[in-house]
């Protein structure tokens, strides 16, 4: 088991702060404090240190029972504790899977449109009249010519099916197969890639060691 370097200034600063806030739920006719400032007997000593112990016992089990350790599984945990004299594990493992469902081909169309500069278009008309009232008219006119260039492009894509599995389990000793599992989870969800086929995960990722492993020696002493 690890342990921690004690800093006595953080101490202070965090059970002054867990007053302020206790002291909002208390109200003014309780008045807690470190024990160093209150009166008392040698022997009180043992008293705090056992209320203290069975506080963060009753805490642990708490977090316990919502990741779904109920009566029945207590029991074996104590069992294996008390009667076979083994220690309890903690443990937490992941393990994710990756794999090819199949590869679709979908077209992606672009149209552009391209226009000419405009361009001045002169008409000659030659009228005859009786008249004789002068020379023909010219008559000039602006066009312009668009284009429209349609470009399909197709993309080829891959769709993965990736699943994530985790779970919560407790062991005595070293022996794995008789692990009690606490919780699990199964997520599955598929990704769609393109630009060549590769993988977004590995194939087979094999479970890690515990990311999270604590040890028990005795829930209840």
């Amino acid at each position: 088991m690890k342990y921690t370097t004690f800093n006595e200034a953080q101490f202070r600063k965090s059970v002054d702060k867990a007053l302020q806030q206790v002291q909002s739920i208390l109200g003014t006719a309780k008045n807690p404090r470190l024990a160093e400032d209150c009166p008392h007997k040698y022997e009180d000593k043992y008293a705090l240190a056992e209320y203290v112990t069975n506080s963060g016992i009753a805490a642990v089990l708490h977090v316990l029972e919502r990741f779904g350790l109920d009566s029945t599984k207590l029991q074996t945990l104590l069992q294996w504790v008390q009667d076979e004299q083994k220690t309890v594990t903690l443990s937490f493992r992941m393990e994710d899977r990756c794999a090819l469902e199949r590869e679709s081909e979908v077209e992606q169309v672009v149209t552009t449109t391209t226009r000419s500069p405009q361009i001045n278009v002169t008409t000659e008309t030659t009228t005859t009249s009786t008249t004789a009232e002068g020379p023909a008219n010219d008559s000039t006119t602006t066009t312009s010519i668009s284009a429209d260039t349609r470009m399909v492009h197709k993309i080829k894509q891959y769709h993965w099916q990736v699943n994530v599995n985790y779970a919560l389990a407790v062991y005595p000793g070293n022996d794995t197969t008789a692990a009690i599992e606490l919780q699990a989870r199964n997520m599955t969800r598929s990704i769609v890639t393109s630009g060549g086929l590769v993988r977004p995960f590995k194939a087979v990722a094999p479970p890690q060691p515990p990311i999270v492993e604590h040890t028990i020696h005795n829930p209840l002493d």
